[in-house]
């Protein structure tokens, strides 16, 4: 899950978590354009894992997110300044920092056609599905 603020790559621009609607297209891990089918929206009070890669821009996700690195799927909070994430279309990218955050509020998912996957900022993730 996503906190409300992080962006999401759509095929028009980098788009707010809480702005991605059904219908819309996103970029998947893959780079295909595919259909966000559903989209999940809780209320969650917790800490967030805040990573801040080298290239892009930082994203709030919860601890069991998957994150796409050279190695395979991680879950975020497995995600360690070493890893390699997997950007887009371009070469793989550390993260400049990764920290922790409480937060209360809404929190965001989607399930994407096909690939079940989209992209936060430039990093590629898991969607539901």
């Amino acid at each position: 899950m996503l906190s409300e603020d992080t962006q999401i790559l759509t095929y028009k621009k980098l788009s707010r978590a809480s702005d991605i609607q059904l219908g819309d297209m996103l970029i998947t891990h893959v780079g295909r354009l595919q259909k966000v089918m559903s989209v999940s929206v809780d209320h969650f009070e917790g800490s967030l894992i805040i990573i801040i890669p080298f290239t892009g821009p930082a994203f709030k996700v919860t601890s069991e997110h998957g994150i796409l690195t050279t190695d395979g799927w991680k879950q975020a909070v497995s995600i360690t300044l070493e890893d390699l994430m997997v950007v887009v279309n371009d070469k793989p990218v550390q993260a400049k920092s990764i920290s922790t955050v409480h937060y209360n509020g809404s929190v965001y998912d989607f399930t994407v056609e096909r690939d079940h996957s989209y992209v936060l900022g430039l990093i590629a993730a898991k969607g539901l599905g």
